[in-house]
């Protein structure tokens, strides 16, 4: 005869207590949630994909408001990826930005959580860019594919 999950799980947990320590009950348990869980992350990723002017739109600040907010939770693992001119968003220099309390105030939190940033190798707006208060990493379209890839969520902005 075969067993449900739920059947199985709990002649696991009722044999882990017969006679023995808690932790053998607790370790069963621990396997019986793996199974359920299909082996999955304990931290999803969301990949949140930003390709706007953040010069004329404020789609670019919204998206790493979201991306902050939703890092505060620490139940999800954050990533960003700026291509095009959003690539611009990393300036230190928000000034020009529209909505760029955004960027002074919540970008800053991303790069505390140690959540990558990660911009387009060879952008052509990263030379316009000069020296950035936050740390990035180049990314080819092959390797931001793989990144997408390994997220169970991609936001595109």
């Amino acid at each position: 005869m075969i067993s449900s999950p739920a059947r199985i799980g709990s002649s696991a947990l009722t044999s882990g207590w017969r006679g023995k320590s808690p932790e053998n009950g607790i370790r069963a348990a621990e396997n019986i949630n793996k199974f359920r869980n299909g082996f999955k992350p304990v931290k999803p990723k969301v990949l949140f994909i930003i390709s706007e002017d953040p010069r004329r739109s404020a789609r670019p600040a919204e998206a790493i408001r979201i991306a902050a907010g939703v890092g505060t939770w620490k139940k999800v693992e954050i990533a960003v990826y700026l291509r095009d001119a959003a690539v611009l968003a990393l300036s230190e220099y928000a000034d020009e930005f529209i909505d760029e309390d955004n960027y002074t105030r919540y970008f800053p939190i991303i790069g505390e959580w140690g959540g990558p940033i990660y911009v387009q190798q060879d952008a052509p707006f990263l030379r316009d860019l000069g020296d950035s208060p936050l740390k990035y990493q180049e990314i080819s379209d092959e390797q931001l594919a793989r990144v997408a890839a390994e997220s169970e969520y991609v936001v595109n902005f």
